[in-house]
């Protein structure tokens, strides 16, 4: 998934799915995708809002993006 295609998604009102958004922090973690466009997805999400959904799946792939604790 190519950030553009994210972008243009979200910014015409369409909802996000769970693989599009781990793919897009899985591929900004990598540095496949710089940070021109990752600017672009990051404007329309702050003017579009995200749905509850979107923003429970962002968060979940941010958290799981790098190194965790297992503190149990």
């Amino acid at each position: 998934m190519r950030a553009v295609d994210i972008n243009h998604k979200q910014t015409g009102r369409g909802e996000l799915s769970q693989q599009e958004i781990e793919a897009f922090i899985q591929g900004y973690v990598r540095g496949d995708i710089p940070d021109l466009p990752s600017r672009g997805v990051c404007m329309a999400v702050y003017c579009r809002g995200m749905t509850p959904e979107e923003t429970t799946h962002l968060t979940a792939a941010m958290a799981y993006s790098g190194d965790t604790l297992d503190l149990t």
